[in-house]
């Protein structure tokens, strides 16, 4: 008799589907991960919009102790950012009300005069639109 016996043919189903799974997993992850990577330059995009935003109007920019917030809504009205620009975790548009707020911190000498004093940090208002990974 030729052929294969039904236990060999369940071996190697049973591998191959261990093998789909170790696959599936593995490009899912992957996945995931550039999604993230993604997510991270965005905000890096919307931290240099919000500064160009703060170049071209100086008034947004904090007192000491005190913070500012230029929502996404206004990086576009302004076309400091493109109009379909979206969120790789979700596949849609961001919130327009996610926002990238400015606080002015001190040196070690004390002065706060030093533009680079200014921190920039992108707040979602959704926390699903981007993992703090």
């Amino acid at each position: 008799m030729k052929g294969f016996t039904l236990a060999e043919l369940m071996g190697v189903i049973v591998i191959l589907g261990i093998l789909a799974v170790i696959i599936t997993t593995t490009i899912d992850r992957n996945i995931v991960n550039s999604r993230i990577q993604t997510c991270k330059s965005q905000e890096e995009n919307l931290i240099q919009a919000a500064q160009m935003y703060v170049t071209d109007d100086s008034t947004v920019l904090p007192g000491k102790n005190s913070s500012n917030i230029i929502t996404i809504r206004q990086l576009k009205d302004g076309k400091y950012i493109d109009d379909d620009m979206e969120n790789p975790m979700t596949g849609k548009a961001y919130n327009p009300d996610t926002y990238v707020e400015i606080s002015l911190e001190e040196d070690s000498t004390g002065q706060t005069e030093n533009p680079k004093n200014y921190h920039y940090e992108v707040v979602y208002v959704d926390e699903t639109e981007c993992p703090n990974e």
